[in-house]
Order: structure tokens, then C-alpha cells, then sequence
């Protein structure tokens, strides 16, 4: 029931580059504000179902709508959204984690088999097990904002996270 998806991170955005397959991470997704003129609106107005078309599988005719109404509610929108971060999903399971580095091996000179010495990098290809909602979620963040990894240990509790944005990042004590 999960599908694999696979992202570009840097270090810091992978745990500083110490998740490896097996491991169960939180993701977290961020966003730069965004203007909210003309989001999730079509370009034009769909056109009218022909009413015969809907009759012929006994489908309800639409019902009018009040054009003054939908004019009233787009504009009591926001004109734009904060900067917010959000712990979106828990305990996922990290699939497999490969660097975009050629890691660095002990000299070839030796007689013995040369072995890894280091296995880091600056930029991984982290690959999750997310299921088909998460995984739209996970590439429209990818896409249009961040994406930020942690070790998630299923003893850790998420009690009290919540969209995080300016107004609320710092509490002020009265």
C-alpha cells in the first residue's frame, strides 16, 4: 500500500547525512509565502453541463449561483500566507539512501583490498515508502517549498506540534 519516491537533500536536510535505509524519519515541509490572488482558480469558467446530457443518466440539474456571492468570498481571502513549517508525516520508512559523492577509499597502494575509509557527502537521494496521498504532498513540497528529515524513534511523541509561522514560532511570557 506504499509507494517509493525518492528526493534530492542536502546534509543538513537528511540528518546531516546519518539516515540510512531502515530508519523511520519524521518529514517536515516548509513554504515561502505565497500570493493567494488567483490560487487554485482556473483560468477560465468551466463551461455549463449541457442539462439533456445530465437528464440522460438522471443526474440533478445544477443549481444557479449568485455571481455577487463568489465575488464577496474571493475577496475576504488573504492576499498572501505566512512563511510555516509543519511536521507532516511520522515514522516513515527510509527505503534506501545513496550520495551524490564518490566516497573516499584508503590508498590503492596497499597490497590489501581497498576499503571504504568515508561514505558522506554534501547532497543524498533519500528514498521513502509513503503512500499515494503523502507521496503528492511530498513532491509538491519538494517542488514548491522544503523538505527537512528527522530520526523519528516511534517513543517520541508529537503532542503539541502545529504549523509553525512568525507569529507564533516565539511565546511571549506576560
Amino acid at each position: 500500500d506504499k509507494v517509493q519516491i525518492s528526493a534530492l537533500l542536502e546534509a543538513q536536510r537528511a540528518v546531516g547525512g546519518t539516515i540510512k535505509r531502515g530508519d523511520l524519519v519524521g518529514v517536515y515541509m516548509s513554504f515561502d509565502p505565497f500570493d493567494l490572488d488567483d490560487a487554485g482558480q482556473p483560468a477560465e469558467a468551466p463551461a455549463e453541463p449541457d442539462p439533456a446530457a445530465l437528464d440522460a443518466f438522471g443526474a440533478p440539474a445544477p443549481e444557479a449561483t449568485d455571481a455577487a456571492s463568489d465575488d464577496e468570498s474571493a475577496s475576504a481571502l488573504p492576499e498572501g500566507t505566512p512563511n510555516v513549517s509543519r511536521l507532516e508525516f511520522r515514522n516513515v520508512l527510509v527505503t534506501n539512501v545513496q550520495t551524490t559523492s564518490t566516497p573516499v577509499t584508503a590508498d590503492e597502494d596497499d597490497d590489501e583490498e581497498p576499503t571504504i575509509a568515508q561514505v558522506s557527502g554534501t547532497q543524498y537521494v533519500v528514498t521513502l515508502a509513503l503512500s499515494p496521498e503523502q507521496s503528492e504532498r511530498f513532491v509538491f513540497a519538494t517542488e514548491f517549498g522544503e523538505i527537512w528529515l528527522s530520526l523519528d524513534p516511534a517513543s517520541v511523541d508529537d503532542d503539541g506540534t502545529r504549523p509553525v509561522t512568525l507569529s507564533n514560532v516565539f511565546r511571549v511570557v506576560q
